[in-house]
């Protein structure tokens, strides 16, 4: 399969597959989802749909960053971005890793957690306040622009990509 793959793609400067069967993991998950997917061939069209998931990925990725650049610059949280990162795309902090902290109001941070998807047990598996407490339904507020304007304007950026 590499010896059809590899070429294809590198002719049409597209991604190519981290691992040799990467294409064709991909291939069989979409594959399943018809109806009919045993009998589901590889057309071009296949490697052009996988070479943009993987560039809307790269894309989320870097959208991530920016996130945190502009979160941790403003002074709301304190971790790293490879951290940070990882606690936006799967809602869970990567194992024997701190958690994010958050550096101003929880009304705040809860503010991130609504925004964002995350349920409170994830959102407290992921993030601690300042005074090293769990964020609780008490400290939320309904989401509000006016209330923290800086703050609002960073989840509105940056809310399409969640």
């Amino acid at each position: 399969m590499k010896e059809i793959v590899e070429p294809f793609m590198k002719s049409k400067n597209m991604i190519l597959p981290a691992e040799k069967f990467d294409f064709m993991k991909w291939f069989v998950n979409k594959a399943r989802k018809t109806n009919n997917y045993r009998d589901v061939k590889i057309e071009d069209y296949h490697f052009i749909e996988y070479h943009e998931e993987r560039m809307m990925g790269m894309n989320k990725s870097a959208k991530w960053v920016e996130f945190y650049n502009e979160l941790s610059d403003a002074g709301y949280i304190s971790t790293n971005v490879e951290i940070f990162d990882y606690v936006m795309k799967h809602k869970r902090r990567p194992s024997d890793k701190d958690k994010i902290q958050w550096l101003t109001f929880k009304a705040d941070a809860l503010d991130i957690r609504s925004q964002f998807g995350f349920s409170m047990k994830k959102f407290n598996n992921c993030f601690v306040s300042k005074d090293g407490r769990p964020f609780t339904l008490g400290s939320q507020t309904d989401y509000n622009p006016e209330r923290n304007k800086e703050l609002s304007t960073i989840i509105k950026k940056y809310k399409l990509i969640s």
